[in-house]
């Protein structure tokens, strides 16, 4: 039975993942591994693949009722369960590893009655039983309390965690999208198939959200010109972004500038 406590930035866990531990690879094994926008970005991108390709081969999309949007997740391999980017090694994709992958074994609190992060981050450290990670020590320490563990790498505060991991930009990504998806405009039946089409386009695909975005006929729909859809259209982090601004204008039906100064 997992084990779960609530730590803020500061507190102290110790926590070492190494492929000399006899569960290397087992947290990669059988999961329900989602994927948000800005890891498919990060992914396909190491794989030099477009978007499309990398969702066909290595993903598939639900839709569940009670969420009201697409949801992509990554395909584990038919004989073992694994997924296809674990090798004896470790990750073969350890550079641009999803952001769930990243942040393990911690998982962000969320307020349970605005549905969003609260103002002081809160992470709940999980210890799953197959998990060696913790040195069969006490995980859950006072802050500024080493346990005597020897070393520096496995006695990290939440925050130099999450440096050590660079979760930061994956989690700026992540509120900039949530913007939409916990939109209070959100529609609560969930939403109609030409609205998950627009979704999945923008949250998911954008070499093809980017073809788009470039007819004439989208540009006369929003009033844009080509030189200010220009600089969204120079890297796909910008790209994203506006990607997010036109799902809350057009989605949503918010009124803001669907160019940010």
């Amino acid at each position: 039975m997992d084990e779960i406590i609530t730590l803020g930035l500061d507190d102290i866990f110790p926590f070492d993942c190494r492929k000399d531990l006899d569960c290397f690879n087992r947290c990669c094994r059988d999961i329900n591994l989602f994927l948000t926008p800005y890891d498919i970005m990060r992914l396909k991108k190491n794989l030099s693949l477009s978007s499309r390709e990398f969702l066909d081969r290595y993903t598939t999309t639900i839709y569940m009722e009670e969420i009201g949007h697409p949801l992509v997740v990554m395909k584990m391999t038919e004989d073992d369960k694994l997924c296809p980017f674990s090798s004896p090694d470790g990750c073969r994709v350890y550079q641009d590893r999803p952001w769930s992958c990243r942040i393990f074994p911690l998982e962000p609190c969320v307020d349970k009655t605005r549905d969003s992060r609260p103002a002081t981050p809160l992470y709940s450290v999980v210890k799953r039983p197959f998990c060696l990670g913790f040195n069969g020590k006490n995980p859950f320490l006072e802050k500024g309390d080493t346990g005597g563990l020897p070393g520096e790498n496995n006695l990290l505060t939440i925050r130099k965690w999450r440096e050590r991991q660079g979760t930061a930009v994956y989690e700026d990504m992540n509120d900039l999208w949530s913007q939409v998806t916990l939109s209070e405009r959100f529609p609560a039946g969930g939403l109609d198939k030409t609205g998950i089409q627009m979704f999945f386009l923008a949250s998911y695909s954008l070499d093809e959200f980017a073809q788009l975005v470039c007819r004439q006929g989208f540009l006369d729909t929003y009033n844009l010109k080509g030189e200010e859809i220009g600089t969204a259209l120079h890297d796909e982090l910008s790209l994203f972004k506006f990607a997010c601004r036109w799902l809350r204008v057009a989605l949503l039906g918010e009124e803001i500038p669907l160019i940010s100064i």
